[in-house]
C-alpha cells in the first residue's frame, strides 16, 4: 500500500450511534456511472463525494461538493479525500453546499414540474394533437 493509501486508511473512520453510521466522505470509484444515485444520496445527507470523472458524476460533483479525478487514478482519489479531510473548513463548506444543492435542484416537486412542462411541450407538437 502506498503512502496516500496508508494515510487514507488511517483517516477513514465511522462514528456509530445506535446502529447508524455517519460518513465524513463518500467515495464513488466507479468505472462507469449513468447518473450517480449513490452520489446524490450522499450529497443529500451533506456528505461530500469523491470519485472518477465518468458518466453523469460531473453533473453532480463539483469542487464545492467534493472532487472528481482522472479515472482509475486511485492515488489522486486518495489525495483528494485526504486534502478535504485535512482541511476542516473546506470539509464543512462542502457539507453545507452539498445538502443545499440537492434541496435546490433535485427535490421531487420541482423535478415533476419540469417533466410536466417538457411533456406538455412534446405533446403540443405531436401531429394531430390539439393545443391545450
Amino acid at each position: 500500500m502506498d503512502r496516500s493509501g496508508q494515510e487514507l486508511k488511517r483517516a477513514c473512520t465511522h462514528s456509530g450511534s445506535r446502529g447508524r453510521y455517519a460518513s465524513s466522505v463518500n467515495a464513488v470509484p466507479s468505472e462507469t456511472e449513468s447518473f450517480g444515485v449513490a452520489a446524490l444520496e450522499a450529497l443529500s445527507a451533506g456528505v461530500p463525494v469523491f470519485g472518477y470523472d465518468v458518466g453523469g458524476l460531473p453533473e453532480l460533483v463539483t469542487q464545492d461538493v467534493g472532487r472528481l479525478v482522472e479515472p482509475f487514478n486511485m492515488e489522486a482519489l486518495a489525495c483528494a479525500v485526504l486534502e478535504t479531510l485535512g482541511d476542516p473548513a473546506r470539509h464543512a463548506a462542502q457539507r453545507q453546499v452539498a445538502r443545499r444543492r440537492v434541496l435546490e435542484h433535485y427535490r421531487a416537486g420541482p423535478a415533476v414540474e419540469r417533466y410536466e412542462v417538457y411533456l406538455r411541450d412534446v405533446l403540443s407538437r405531436a401531429p394531430g394533437r390539439a393545443q391545450r
